[in-house]
């Protein structure tokens, strides 16, 4: 099975995702889009396979995006693409492309779900972090239970519908902690998120966050993340969370067992927009 690579060696995430590529064995084909940038029917047929509006292809960051306009989230596809194959420096890399999928790897360790093999060692990023990846689980996992009541998190919700709860671990099945979120209407309910007490310090919980936003926009298309904590609100505000107040909850959270009866007043109601 090929791998397809769309990299700019200059970034970080994408020098990443290469090593992780080649780190599974896999010598991918690598596309330095600046360099040869893809044809606009390429990346409509990226586009196409991938599922995603055309606008998850353009990188946010870049001042062209901001000049051109292009934020607008009804933004057409057709406006999208011709935006992409004029400036090929708004593609939001990296990219991987393989016979399983197209993903855009942001972070890196989300190039995993559509590699045909993964490393079997232990790998790290240039930050030092490994690399993890996500496996559902279901509500009963005792291990998932057990990590939760060790930190005092509820597990009398955990059955509710429309819940998805994942173990992360590492490359070598180390797993160093628990996450998950609920579908409220297009928004996202982050919790039952817990690092394991040996893998703490090491700047996984971010990594382990990321990975499941990461999914609840992917795959699920859904626009924001919101969240009741009583300890951690430091920790989520330096990964781009921003305090709430209450007032302002829209109807689908507050409608949550978390928010109406679980979580007491005193915890800290927090948001974090979700965009390509």
């Amino acid at each position: 099975m090929s791998v397809t690579l769309y990299h700019n060696r200059n970034c970080g995430t994408s020098r990443a995702v290469l090593a992780l590529i080649r780190a599974a064995g896999i010598e991918p084909l690598v596309v330095e889009y600046l360099k040869t940038p893809p044809s606009r029917a390429t990346l409509a047929a990226l586009v196409k396979r991938s599922g995603l509006p055309a606008r998850a292809l353009l990188r946010q960051k870049e001042a062209l995006f901001r000049e051109l306009r292009l934020g607008d989230p009804a933004l057409s596809n057709e406006t999208a693409l011709d935006a992409l194959a004029a400036h090929p420096a708004l593609l939001n890399r990296p990219v991987v492309v393989s016979d399983r999928g197209v993903v855009i790897a942001r972070p890196p360790d989300a190039a995993l779900a559509v590699l045909p093999q993964l490393p079997r060692e232990r790998l790290l990023k240039e930050n030092g972090v490994p690399y993890l990846k996500l496996t559902a689980i279901p509500a009963a996992d005792s291990a998932f239970r057990d990590a939760l009541a060790a930190e005092h998190l509820t597990v009398d919700d955990l059955g509710e519908p429309n819940q998805m709860f994942f173990a992360a671990a590492t490359l070598d099945d180390v797993v160093v902690g628990y996450g998950g979120y609920q579908r409220r209407g297009s928004l996202a309910l982050l919790r039952s998120l817990t690092v394991l007490p040996g893998f703490r310090g090491k700047h996984l919980g971010a990594s382990l966050t990321a990975l499941i936003l990461h999914r609840a926009l992917m795959q699920d298309r859904l626009t924001e993340a919101w969240l009741l904590t009583m300890t951690a609100a430091p920790f989520f505000r330096k990964i781009g969370f921003k305090t709430m107040d209450r007032k302002d909850v829209p109807e689908d959270i507050r409608g949550s067992t978390q928010f109406s009866s679980l979580c007491p007043v005193s915890s800290t109601l927090m948001r974090k927009a979700l965009d390509y």
